[in-house]
């Protein structure tokens, strides 16, 4: 199996209902050759189509399940200039509720703040839109005094070699074209970086 239809079938996991034209855009490849795949997974019993999309098989979940015990996962990369955002972050990932549980999914405690891109490119920020809707790491929400925080999702990314996550929350008034990380360190004064700048995020997925 190439490593692409392999590709496709983790999208399909993280992403039911994708047709060939946003898997073509996530790949990179024509859309004639993502079909040729399909046709081939489909054959093999791995993935179904349906009036709304192309969806992973029981045989299909299977498969994909056992092979990404085996293998690293697959990355997404996203490029961007540095912006400044509303100064919310320092807030919300200072608190205990957020922080904890990204350093007991995610690994490490982040500086209370986050880094924010806006994307490149409307591919990017189509890629970002299905980013948002694929199966990540899940920070709960939680109740602190009489107010309610929500959750979000969070993929493990990459900026040069300094690690850190996408953190994609349940409600932002950010649209698709923008995307918040976070990292253990102040990255702006590590990297001295300053809005403007042009940054390659990698995402797996």
């Amino acid at each position: 199996m190439k490593k692409n239809e392999l590709f496709l079938l983790v999208l399909l996991k993280n992403a039911p209902g994708l047709r060939g034209t946003e898997m073509s855009e996530v790949i990179g490849v024509p859309q004639q050759t993502i079909s040729r795949w399909l046709v081939e997974l489909q054959s093999e019993g791995l993935v179904s189509r349906d009036a709304f999309g192309y969806s992973l098989t029981v045989e299909g979940t299977a498969f994909i399940k056992s092979f990404l015990e085996l293998k690293p996962r697959r990355k997404m990369v996203f490029s961007g200039k540095l912006v400044s955002g509303l100064g919310e972050g320092a807030y919300y990932i200072g608190l205990a509720g957020y922080s904890n549980q990204i350093k007991q999914k995610i690994g490490f405690t982040p500086f209370p703040g986050t880094l924010n891109l806006k994307l490149s490119s409307s591919k990017d920020a189509r890629k970002n839109d299905l980013l948002r809707n694929m199966k990540g790491i899940q920070i709960d929400g939680f109740k602190e005094g009489n107010r309610f925080f929500g959750e979000a999702t969070c993929f493990h990314a990459k900026i040069n070699s300094e690690e850190g996550a996408v953190l994609i929350p349940k409600r932002t008034h950010h649209d698709s074209k923008v995307m918040e990380l976070v990292f253990p360190v102040a990255l702006r004064q590590k990297l001295k970086l300053k809005d403007g700048d042009l940054l390659k995020v990698q995402v797996e997925v």
